[in-house]
């Protein structure tokens, strides 16, 4: 049968997809009931799991019956495609699946018997299509059945940020899993074949290896190895992401420096000596990144910079009004950047505002973005701003999400004027967002309570 566009749920997909449903519940009661006698959190393992596969599965019927195309349909299609190459030149199969080449040669073997892959001359969207292929071999070409192992591979990454943060903070397990596990647009929007649930999961592994190698795991080579894949998989289909995680990284570093040092004085020459060796190695580090062949024209920040003002210009065109917002006008220069920076951390964070809301996918989104502005109101006021900060600085894990969070709103902020992929872009930012919200006003009641005259 040849490949087609998911346009509904068909029988292979009830038959094959409550198989593997069953086998991965199954396997996540055994490993929740394995770890939660040392590790209370893990009563949070199987709920999260199953709202990650509830996403995947809304995400599903959303583009099939709701936009009746998009990109997670064109995905699996494409990978679809891939699997009937696999019976037609095998040889060719494996070459494009596991490099990516896709020159005329190899192109010239699709044909109408196969399909033709979309993103064929897009190698980071055509990424998304090869890591699909082996999902829609092992579902037998069931889209949902696809979906529901992305899914659930994707969990991982999630599952380990949130590891980290509910080990750094173990009194927050409920808030954490509220940022991590149960925010609706993450789940939702992390969990279908899309870009962003492979990305948000690569940002979790990195998150959870980064954590534990500068904690003094140095020797423990699997975090190394988690964070080169993280870190290609961010590279290679968003970038943008990859350039947040090395600063925030590089605070976290650098907090943990000068907490070494009990001595004021020196910890105040250690800071900024630190800060400035490792801001001038991370800007280092982007452009030879930027530079890279085959890549510079695409990765470089330059072109980064004006990418995002060509895009922001683009999505606010006539057929897309009335699901836009606007900023303001702005160039492509640092400073000119800069000045947009409140709009577009605003914009990315808590809008679309309620009455922006123009279909249900927004609707939704608004009322979780309603919620998280008054989080974020009632922390900050009882707080105050010095406050916030103080707490901030005191803690690396803090300053990493934070900063991690501030960076991904900016860029997307600045280059997203559509509403409507405002909310998908947006989710990396969001649960290292509300952990620190939470975290930070923990923080604070604690050192309230220990020092009551303090403010």
């Amino acid at each position: 049968m040849e490949p087609s566009l998911p346009s509904g749920i068909t029988l292979l997909d009830l038959l094959m997809t409550p198989i593997f449903l069953i086998l991965i519940l199954t396997a996540a009661y055994f490993i929740k009931t394995k770890y939660i006698r040392e590790h209370a959190y893990f009563k949070y393992f199987l709920p999260g799991l199953v709202l990650k596969i509830v996403g995947a599965f809304s995400l599903c019927l959303t583009y099939m019956y709701y936009y009746k195309g998009g990109d997670t349909l064109n995905y699996f299609y494409s990978a679809d495609v891939m699997t009937h190459l696999m019976f037609h030149d095998f040889r060719t199969f494996i070459d494009i699946v596991f490099t990516g080449d896709l020159n005329p040669t190899n192109l010239s073997t699709f044909t109408v018997a196969t399909g033709t892959p979309y993103y064929k001359f897009d190698s980071n969207s055509f990424l998304v299509v090869r890591l699909v292929t082996p999902l829609a071999l092992l579902s037998f070409r069931s889209f949902m059945t696809a979906s529901l192992l992305i899914a659930t591979i994707s969990f991982t990454g999630i599952w380990k940020a949130y590891t980290v943060f509910v080990e750094h903070f173990p009194k927050l397990e409920r808030q954490m899993a509220l940022a991590f596990l149960f925010l609706p647009s993450v789940f939702f929007w992390g969990s279908g074949i899309l870009k962003d649930t492979i990305t948000l999961s690569a940002v979790g592994w990195f998150t959870y290896s980064m954590y534990h190698l500068l904690k003094g795991k140095l020797s423990n080579i699997s975090y190394i190895i988690y964070i080169i894949i993280s870190s290609y998989l961010l590279l290679r289909i968003k970038p943008y992401l990859f350039y947040a995680l090395v600063p925030s990284s590089a605070l976290f570093a650098l907090l943990i420096i000068t907490n070494q040092f009990k001595s004021g004085f020196i910890r105040a020459i250690i800071f900024p000596v630190t800060l400035a060796i490792i801001g001038i190695s991370a800007y280092i580090l982007l452009i030879q990144v930027g530079n890279e062949k085959d890549r510079g024209a695409k990765f470089s920040l330059n072109n980064v910079m004006d990418y995002a003002v060509t895009v922001q210009q683009d999505l606010k065109r006539e057929e897309y009004k009335g699901s836009t917002f606007d900023i303001g006008s702005f160039d492509a220069s640092f400073l000119s950047m800069a000045s947009k920076a409140p709009q577009a951390i605003n914009g990315a964070l808590f809008r679309p505002y309620i009455w922006e809301a123009t279909n249900p996918v927004m609707l939704f989104s608004s009322l979780e973005n309603t919620f998280l502005l008054v989080l974020s109101i009632l922390v900050l006021y009882k707080l105050r701003l010095i406050n916030f900060f103080r707490v901030l600085a005191r803690d690396p894990l803090l300053l990493f999400s934070i900063t991690f969070a501030i960076l991904i709103s900016f860029a997307v902020g600045i280059s997203t004027s559509n509403f409507g992929t405002l909310v998908r872009y947006k989710i990396p930012a969001l649960p290292f967002y509300v952990a620190t919200i939470y975290a930070s006003q923990f923080l604070y009641n604690k050192s309230r309570s220990l020092n009551p005259e303090s403010e």
